[in-house]
């Protein structure tokens, strides 16, 4: 299992898009989600809404066995919900996680974890 947090800028005018977004996707459309997560190997997500001098972030953290294996399956699901959330993340940060990632995932610098 491995973990993975990536940050996305959310545009100004966004921030209660992305809480609401947050909301739907723990109340009404949380079955979808664990059903999405389930089809590309994700075990865990978390997104935090982390207000910054610069600017809102949403920061999602994540984990499973192939996470690399896992932004390519998410780019390329086309159901329903995949269309739903896809739109509104590049609509809250402009970010189109329908694509590929442009780079590599992000480098951990540190991990701990009481054992």
């Amino acid at each position: 299992m491995t973990a993975m947090t990536v940050a996305f800028p959310i545009q100004s005018d966004k921030i209660d898009q992305a809480r609401r977004w947050g909301q739907d996707k723990m109340g009404p459309r949380r079955g979808e989600l664990a059903e999405s997560n389930g089809r590309i190997g994700l075990t865990r997500e978390s997104w935090h809404l982390q207000q910054t001098p610069n600017g809102a972030l949403m920061i999602l953290s994540c984990e499973g066995d192939d996470l690399a294996a896992m932004f390519s399956a998410y780019a390329a699901a086309d159901g329903p919900y995949e269309r739903w959330e896809k739109q509104q993340i590049k609509d809250i940060t402009g970010v189109d996680l329908g694509q590929p990632l442009a780079g590599p995932i992000p480098e951990t610098l540190a991990d701990w974890q009481q054992s």
